[in-house]
């Protein structure tokens, strides 16, 4: 299976197994980001940061998604943006090698677990792969190849090598 595949099957597990927890509303949420329906974005974020506000990488998302709604973020979302990020990193080795790019340590630390933290970590994880290759992929020169790739990445996901960010919307 490919890195996308691999994101897209531990977000369904997600979604399937812990509906309504922060995780999986976070995933949702930058989902919908990753499509510009940043609304949307915003009230999924809001509802998870309602039960985890310290989900790695939430408050960022919710400061982000005020700035694409026009408006400005909150002294609140982006101070606790960068408190939760500190916090994440001393405490969590995975949030730790995920923000350094380490999503390889990630998947091994995580993978066996169970919860919903754990299937979070695995399908960023392979999500971020997944966006790698295809960065990777776009710096090659044009081939036969590429544009197979690109066209099978259509298919699979909606966008050429988009990567899943989880969930497609």
């Amino acid at each position: 299976k490919s890195y996308g595949d691999q994101a897209r099957a531990f977000f369904r597990k997600l979604q399937t197994e812990y509906p309504d927890s922060a995780y999986a509303l976070f995933l949702a949420g930058e989902s919908k980001a990753q499509h510009a329906q940043y609304q949307a974005a915003l009230e999924l974020y809001e509802h998870a940061a309602g039960q985890t506000p310290t989900v790695p990488g939430l408050q960022a998302a919710i400061t982000d998604a005020q700035r694409a709604n026009g408006g400005t973020p909150t002294a609140r979302s982006s101070e606790a943006g960068r408190e939760s990020a500190a916090a994440d990193c001393s405490r969590d080795p995975a949030a730790c090698d995920f923000a350094a790019g380490r999503y390889d340590a990630v998947i091994a630390e995580v993978k066996g677990s169970s919860g919903a933290e754990s299937l979070f970590w695995l399908a960023r994880s392979y999500k971020a792969l997944a966006d790698r290759a295809c960065a990777e992929v776009r710096g090659l020169p044009e081939s036969v190849e590429s544009h197979a790739f690109a066209a099978q990445s259509l298919s699979a996901e909606g966008t050429p090598c988009s990567g899943p960010n989880g969930p497609p919307a």
